[in-house]
């Protein structure tokens, strides 16, 4: 009988740990796999933003949403200014779920995808940026893209536009003549290098993290970005000329894996779904206001001279402009070309 009780104590024992395994133990996952609505989950979001500029924000307002629309459930630990590598290497964290969030410069997929290089081109878009954000949310180039992407292990979940691209210089830019050999910092970007090279100015490929030291030590004349950030990253002190080109709109995505995503409960897909649905009403209200700020806080700083393009001088560079799509097409094929009219066609549609 002695025995017989041994043998049942020692049975309950067994059904409970493993009663305690099958749990999880603490509860806590850093994958996608979501099993229950009670399980810890921790997310890793890697961008390149930093001192609140547009992806700064958006990254803080994704967690803030996601974080309190989850009740501290799911965790987003953010790692910003790079901290988790360049563009390339981000999309490398997507790819491999190593970070089930990045936010990637479109351009720099082009090594992955040379359709993507058709946001390297200049004077593409609208000069109306509402527009432009349903021209990536709701074209058809954009859809194309985000097939062509799941080809390659990434999930598109959002188009961020960080607002027009403008050039700074140490030398004064006021029509085409005057952009010529000037060494203007470009992204390693096919595109960018080629859209600069067909002006007759000297793109120069140089790291984010070393622009200013590049500007200061007169490395380069200028570089190129948007007023947000030219304004947070204080290119201007560095800077003598502001050029309000607009010449093109700075298309990021906001990527994740596949396998994640698709791997998340029905709940925490509509989670995601609708954090990224306020976070990008949340960014497109406020890019113009912060846009506005950054010119103001320029203009204010006293150091750098604002200079605009007249519609002249702007279809002057918009003409020249037109011989880098050789380039892009070279680069993309015939997939590219489908890409390029149909966001020529989405700006065009919704620019009415």
């Amino acid at each position: 009988m002695k025995n017989k009780k041994i043998v049942s104590l020692i049975c309950l024992v067994l059904v409970m740990s493993l009663m305690f395994v099958g749990c999880g133990g603490n509860g806590q996952q850093t994958s996608g796999e979501s099993q229950g609505s009670e399980e810890k989950l921790i997310w890793k979001f890697a961008h390149s933003g930093r001192n609140d500029d547009m992806l700064d924000s958006y990254a803080k307002k994704f967690k803030d949403v996601i974080e309190a629309k989850s009740n501290g459930r799911v965790e987003i630990q953010l790692f910003p200014a790079e901290q988790l590598g360049d563009d390339n290497a981000r999309l490398e964290h997507a790819q491999n779920g190593t970070a089930e969030f990045v936010i990637v410069a479109a351009p720099f997929i082009g090594s992955v995808a040379p359709e993507m290089q058709v946001f390297g081109l200049n004077f593409v878009f609208s000069e109306d940026t509402s527009v432009n954000a349903k021209v990536l949310r709701e074209g058809k180039a954009a859809e194309k893209l985000e097939t062509i992407m799941l080809d390659k292990n990434v999930k598109i979940v959002d188009w961020i536009t960080e607002d027009f691209s403008c050039w700074t210089s140490n030398k004064p830019i006021r029509n085409l003549a005057d952009i010529k050999d000037q060494k203007i910092r470009v992204m390693e970007s096919p595109m960018d290098i080629e859209g600069l090279k067909v002006l007759g100015a000297n793109p120069t490929p140089i790291s984010f993290t070393e622009v200013y030291s590049a500007l200061q030590l007169n490395m380069v004349d200028g570089q190129q970005n948007p007023i947000v950030i030219i304004n947070s990253n204080k290119f201007n002190e560095v800077q003598k000329y502001l050029m309000l080109s607009n010449h093109t709109v700075v298309v990021d995505i906001l990527a994740s894996n596949p396998n994640f995503y698709n791997g998340l409960s029905e709940a925490d897909r509509k989670l995601v779904d609708e954090a990224v649905a306020e976070v990008n009403g949340y960014i497109t209200n406020m890019q113009s206001e912060m846009t506005g700020e950054a010119l103001q806080a320029i203009e204010d700083a006293g150091t750098t001279e604002i200079i605009e393009f007249s519609g002249e001088i702007r279809n002057e560079f918009k003409e020249a402009s037109k011989v880098a799509m050789d380039k892009y097409f070279e680069l993309a094929g015939e997939s590219g070309k489908e890409i390029y009219n149909l966001l020529i066609e989405d700006v065009k549609n919704f620019d009415q």
